[in-house]
């Protein structure tokens, strides 16, 4: 091979690795940069809006409405010290400063929406119902109004209390204890609940609400067919430690409710197909968690 040869492919391997490494730190630098924020790997969500918001001082708050889910459509409210701007996702920059469930059973209707600031809870959102048609708005047509604070401190019955809540399972780590909490609440559907996961050992008020940081929620799918197995709990790399229900069909395999056991398995293949809600969180910058009610 003549050095000329030699000399032109080593140009062109060179200017190769350049154009390589140029495009490694455009995709980075455009990914800072927010280029990607429209990029959505799973279904947008349905629909999300503001709707009112409340101005008291120099403070302006923001109530959003919004509909997302998988097999079951979950309506909720949000709450926003800013105003937020949502991608073709659904997804805001902003941090909400609560979240709460909007339950719809045919009879009750949602007639306001209240906005306390707590000084054990910071500033939450407690949706207010009614039974009388000409009372009930659209959920989009909802007003935020300011709540008592004093109210929502001393009296459970505006607060939406849990009907059912306790500790079901403890999982030591290598440096840490997990606690499994089984949660029954809700207007529409009271047979099945939800699981949550703490690092601390949480302690409940009357209204079954904890100062204790939960790390994840996860709603229980229970129509029948199929009985709960393990929980399953997955340290993922956006969002930390998430919850994971297992299911079976078999009635011998299934536990009650409140006698799940929660595993470990961090180390267990991650399937997109049969578990949307955890490759969500592993794999994009979409919330993995919902926060709902007054933690």
């Amino acid at each position: 091979m003549s050095i000329g040869i030699f000399r032109a492919i080593r140009w062109v391997v060179g200017l190769l690795v350049a154009v390589i490494l140029l495009g490694i730190c455009a995709l980075f630098v455009a990914e800072r940069l927010g280029a990607f924020d429209d990029f959505c790997m799973m279904t947008p969500v349905d629909h999300v809006e503001i709707v009112d918001e409340l101005r008291e001082g120099d403070q302006t708050l923001y109530l959003v409405y919004r509909v997302s889910g998988w097999a079951e459509k979950i309506a909720f409210y949000q709450l926003y010290s800013a105003p937020p701007n949502f991608n073709v996702c659904g997804n805001s920059k902003e941090m909400s400063l609560d979240m709460d469930a909007i339950e719809d059973d045919g009879d009750w209707m949602v007639k306001d929406v209240l906005v306390r600031d707590a000084k054990q809870y910071g500033m939450k959102l407690e949706i207010r119902y009614t039974r009388q048609a000409d009372e009930g708005v659209l959920p989009t047509q909802a007003k935020l109004i300011r709540g008592d604070p004093l109210t929502y401190e001393s009296n459970c019955e505006t607060r939406f209390p849990a009907d059912h809540v306790e500790v079901v399972d403890k999982l030591h780590t290598d440096d840490q204890a997990l606690y499994l909490v089984y949660r029954v609440m809700g207007f529409r559907n009271k047979k099945a609940g939800y699981y949550e996961l703490y690092a601390t050992l949480p302690s409940f008020d009357v209204c079954g609400d904890s100062k204790d940081k939960r790390l994840d929620m996860h709603y229980i799918e229970d129509d029948g067919d199929r009985w709960v197995k393990d929980v399953l709990v997955r340290n993922t790399k956006k969002h930390g430690p998430m919850l994971e229900i297992r299911y079976t069909r078999q009635a011998n395999e299934g536990v009650s409710l409140n006698q799940a056991k929660l595993i470990r398995a961090d180390g267990l293949e991650l399937n997109p197909e049969d578990h949307p809600r955890l490759w969500d969180a592993e794999n994009t910058g979409n919330e993995g968690t919902m926060e709902t009610g007054h933690n």
